[in-house]
């Protein structure tokens, strides 16, 4: 996927999308023009469909989740603490 192509920006073009939909949808109701009703229409559909679809298609800030820290790099310790006890009783 492109690296532009993240969840927001997803949800911007669907909202986008819904502010474009609604005048053309109230306009070709109102003033008898199908063509614009129907595309208004056309557009609610991408708009709702969009959002949904991006969670089955990898985006780019999903590759960020995949990949697991090291050990060093998340601060992981491999002791239970029994340690720093034992250090603390002497």
């Amino acid at each position: 996927m492109p690296a532009f192509l993240t969840t927001n920006v997803v949800q911007a073009v669907a909202f986008v999308l819904f502010l474009a939909a609604l005048p053309l949808v109230s306009f070709g109701t109102t003033e008898g023009q199908e063509a614009l009703w129907w595309i208004g229409l056309g557009l609610i559909v991408i708009a709702g469909v969009l959002p949904p679809l991006a969670r089955f298609v990898p985006l780019a800030d999903d590759e960020d989740d995949e990949e697991e820290p090291d050990d060093a790099e998340a601060g992981a310790d491999d002791t239970d603490g029994t340690d720093a006890e034992k250090e603390a009783d002497r």
